[in-house]
């Protein structure tokens, strides 16, 4: 990860006071065994004199040196319940590289700007839906195809464009054994070579989902939403963004539409139960508001709850395993402002101070701060 900081001569950004622990926390407390800065120190000539090390040109102590050699101590006290976490994943978000290639060579949405084809039009979405469902407090795991899904509550699939059929029908059974399976739009439109599929989208999981569609457009502007009021409360900020599949409902439930008159004829989000689970289809780019939204409905349904009731804003919480089955409960906060959890719902011991926290008593965090909490 970055030292001072990674970027050239007019990208300078050094983390302030405390995130620099506060990043190499995060990654620990969803399985990293190891931290790594790149590089010792900043380098005096070439093109990467300003891509800056652990040190800086005069080769002294700061900031940066100090904040890791106290994460540096940390860890060797704490190494062994650190080491070898098995992180809690409340959700699967299904990254797709052959999706991601052949959007790269047919993109679906245009760059932000219009400016022309988006080239980062996977990246765009799946990022999207990992935003709103962090945003939901949810802990996430990113999964590849040949993942077992029956693991998750709740397995959500942005952009699976290019798939055969041996993996959508995987997805379909996950839905129909309990699983709660969310799809975006273009899901299921390609084969394994990102052909155009002979039948209407989308295709194998047309059935699980309840909807279909035989035409989409792009959007030269971000159109707004409204809920059905079928149980989905959007945010009066809710839009669609970059494109719209026209989907027609063949079973499912409306949640939301859009606000527009020729696109309000088609619907934006659809549910349905599917066998013993769910199949939610997002037919456009949500944005953040809208995401969130529907990242909050869609864990309500699945019976997830945040671990922590009514946090502050810029707290986050995620737990985790040790080598031994003790739980880590590791308590963020990204923001500049000390807060305070008013009750964290476990007892326990803090790992960096071994002061003793009782259930639902109150926890202190200071200005990007993370503290450590050992349940037991």
């Amino acid at each position: 990860t970055n030292p001072i900081s990674v970027g050239g001569s007019s990208f300078t950004f050094p983390a302030y006071d405390g995130q620099w622990r506060l990043a190499a926390y995060t990654y620990i407390s969803r399985g990293a065994n190891l931290v790594a800065y790149w590089h010792w120190h900043s380098l005096h000539y070439g093109h990467e004199i300003y891509s800056h090390g652990i040190l800086n040109h005069d080769l002294e102590p700061n900031r940066c040196y100090r904040e890791l050699s106290q994460i540096g101590q940390e860890l060797q006290r704490h190494d062994e319940i650190l080491t070898d976490l098995c992180p809690d994943s409340d959700i699967a978000l299904l990254y797709s590289q052959d999706s991601k290639y052949a959007m790269e060579h047919q993109p679906p949405l245009l760059k932000p700007d219009n400016s022309g084809p988006g080239r980062r039009s996977y990246q765009r979405i799946f990022n999207a839906f990992y935003q709103g469902f962090f945003d939901a407090r949810a802990q996430a795991a990113i999964v590849y195809p040949p993942r077992d899904f029956d693991d998750y509550r709740v397995v959500v699939a942005p952009a699976l464009y290019a798939a055969d059929d041996e993996l959508l029908e995987r997805l379909v059974a996950y839905a129909e054994g309990g699983g709660h399976l969310v799809l975006s739009f273009r899901s299921g439109y390609g084969d394994e070579f990102a052909r155009a599929r002979w039948q209407r989208a989308p295709g194998p999981l047309r059935e699980s989902v309840g909807a279909g569609y035989n035409e989409y457009s792009n959007l030269a502007k971000p159109l707004p939403l409204r809920d059905s009021g079928n149980g989905l409360t959007l945010p009066p900020e809710s839009r669609g963004e970059g494109g719209a599949d026209s989907l027609e409902l063949e079973g499912a439930t409306a949640l939301a539409l859009y606000d527009h008159p020729h696109f309000g004829q088609f619907h934006a989000v659809t549910s349905q139960s599917f066998g013993k689970g769910r199949v939610t289809y997002i037919g456009t780019l949500p944005n953040a508001p809208m995401v969130e939204a529907v990242a909050t409905w869609v864990l309500r349904e699945s019976g997830i709850q945040p671990r922590v009731a009514d946090p502050p804003a810029s707290v986050r919480v995620n737990t985790a395993r040790s080598a031994a089955g003790d739980r880590l409960w590791f308590l963020s906060n990204w923001s500049g402002a000390p807060v305070t959890i008013p009750a964290v719902p476990v007892g326990g011991k803090e790992l960096f101070t071994g002061n003793r926290l009782e259930s639902d008593s109150a926890l202190e965090l200071g200005p990007w701060d993370v503290k450590i909490v050992v349940e037991g």
